[in-house]
């Protein structure tokens, strides 16, 4: 069971990508449309090929991740390491990174469904385009895991907490592309559903946050 006490938001590094990858965003991601389509029958996978789509993860968080540190947050909600992190990307980095729908590998494991995989990012590249297009200053929130021993502890809306209250600093558009779990948490904070995209396990909802007033942040600034 997982042990009580208080929750606290850290950093992670690079270093930290590998037990990520297996404890926390695996896991967690298991039934999301995504990964779903990305790996189908992963639960019948033998020991060496979960190993291999563990390898291709990790590989995926240091190359992607910790690629520009200054452009993103990265934090773990810290209670017996118990799970991962948020990341956001400016407008400027859109353009340049793909992340969970399209990423560039110098290899993938022998399990991964190409062709499924290629026609969902398309897809999910040509609805944030669509949203995103003619907006400027759009915080991106690429990742969210929660260990699944962890989840409903309030974790989720502590590190949303934190990154909109960066958003609202700097007055950017918030973005996801939100699994079917994650809608209501993301509404919660001011995530208006704005188009979705239909997968065979599930919608993947395209979510866009409003920049707050400027007359909200007078007290702030």
């Amino acid at each position: 069971m997982p042990q009580t006490g208080a929750i606290n938001l850290s950093e992670v590094s690079i270093s930290d990508a590998k037990s990520l990858a297996r404890h926390v965003d695996i896991p967690a991601h298991l039934n999301s449309p995504l990964r779903r389509v990305m790996f189908p029958g992963f639960d019948s996978f033998s020991d060496s090929q979960r190993e291999e789509v563990l390898r291709w993860t990790a590989d995926a968080l240091e190359e992607d991740a910790f690629a520009e540190p200054r452009s993103a947050i990265f934090l773990e909600a810290s209670l017996s390491s118990s799970c991962r992190d948020v990341r956001t990307e400016t407008n400027k980095q859109r353009k340049g990174t793909e992340t969970g729908t399209g990423r560039k590998r110098k290899w993938v494991p022998a399990t991964l469904d190409w062709d499924a995989w290629t026609a969902l990012s398309q897809r999910l590249r040509a609805e944030r385009e669509r949203v995103l297009s003619g907006l400027d200053k759009i915080c991106r929130l690429t990742s969210m895991s929660v260990a699944p021993d962890y989840q409903r502890r309030g974790i989720g809306p502590m590190m949303m907490q934190r990154i909109c209250q960066d958003m609202d600093r700097d007055r950017r558009y918030g973005y996801v592309l939100a699994a079917p779990e994650a809608v209501k948490l993301y509404a919660k904070f001011g995530f208006d559903i704005v188009g979705k995209v239909e997968t065979p396990y599930g919608d993947i909802t395209s979510m866009l946050r409003q920049p707050v007033p400027m007359d909200n942040l007078k007290g702030e600034l």
